[in-house]
């Protein structure tokens, strides 16, 4: 079982910190976060992807700002300091899908241990680690490109491979289709 401890919670005030500067994606606890927050919690708003609604616009929108955040922190060794988060992306995401899916299938364990080692040793960009719609707070707008996105959830943020977010959201994609 996961649990918040001393590490988890400056991994947390370090990742708020490097994406503080994105106008899409402010720091938690700015107003503009509470404000997000409290509206998402209204319930005046339902959630699109659930109801079977996507806009591929919005989509590419949310997926520039990601890209963004990537570009913007690339090769940069003093963001890269600030989040030496390993053990926690190690307990929290690797661990409880790429190292138990191989131990429950030995036939294709070398190639998850090769994910492993790869996405473990690659240290390109500040990751956000848990990027999926469920983390993508939405204002209340009529037409979703007048949405203010506000990106949460940042306590697996560390500095890797950007392919991990996107992999990380795309599978969260396909496992709630396939499950439709």
């Amino acid at each position: 079982a996961w649990r918040r401890d001393a590490r988890h919670q400056g991994a947390r005030t370090r990742c708020e910190g490097g994406l503080a500067g994105n106008r899409r994606f402010p720091a938690p606890g700015s107003r503009r976060v509470g404000s997000a927050v409290s509206r998402h919690q209204s319930g005046r708003r339902g959630c699109a992807l659930r109801d079977g609604r996507a806009d591929p616009a919005f989509a590419a929108r949310v997926g520039a700002d990601l890209a963004r955040v990537h570009a913007g922190t690339a090769g940069k060794a003093e963001i890269a300091a600030r989040f030496k988060t390993d053990d926690i992306f190690h307990a929290i995401r690797l661990e409880p899908y790429l190292v138990a899916t191989a131990r429950a299938h030995p036939d294709l364990a070398a190639r998850f241990d090769a994910l492993v080692e790869t996405t473990r040793s690659t240290k390109r960009v500040l990751v956000h680690g848990d990027f999926s719609p469920k983390n993508l707070l939405i204002t209340d707008r009529e037409i979703l490109m007048d949405s203010r996105v506000t990106l949460i959830d940042y306590e697996v943020g560390h500095f890797g491979d950007p392919a991990f977010d996107i992999g990380f959201f795309l599978s969260h994609l396909i496992l709630k289709a396939s499950r439709s």
